[in-house]
């Protein structure tokens, strides 16, 4: 639905699975990544589609691009940005509009953990 487009791992609980649990596995399933700890951000309510959305996030303290393995069919890239960055991705329309309206929703949630968790 977003052909060329940035978007963040993401997917649907199982059965039985917690929010959290399922976050972990996108990103596992999505990335390879492991994440020993996740954050969580905020909740958006989807009246259209009838369905919630729980957001976490993943500050490793060291990352590169080499550690991601894709996943084939699903990923077909990746990046590290600031959170400039990001934001100049979402104005130029690089990013899925589900991702950016996220992201604008949560920016000082992400802003305000990233540097509790850095000092």
């Amino acid at each position: 639905a977003w052909g060329n487009s940035w978007e963040s791992t993401g997917g649907a609980c199982q059965a039985g699975e917690e929010s959290e649990e399922a976050a972990r596995r996108e990103l596992r399933e999505e990335t390879g990544l492991h994440a020993e700890k996740l954050y969580p951000v905020g909740s958006r309510r989807d009246d259209k589609y009838q369905m919630f959305h729980d957001s976490y996030a993943f500050f490793p303290d060291h990352l590169s691009l080499d550690e991601i393995v894709l996943q084939p069919g699903e990923t077909c890239g990746a990046r590290l940005v600031s959170f400039s960055e990001m934001e100049e991705m979402i104005r130029r329309g690089e990013v899925a509009l589900p991702v950016a309206n996220r992201f604008r929703d949560f920016r000082d949630q992400l802003l305000s953990l990233y540097r509790q968790i850095r000092k």
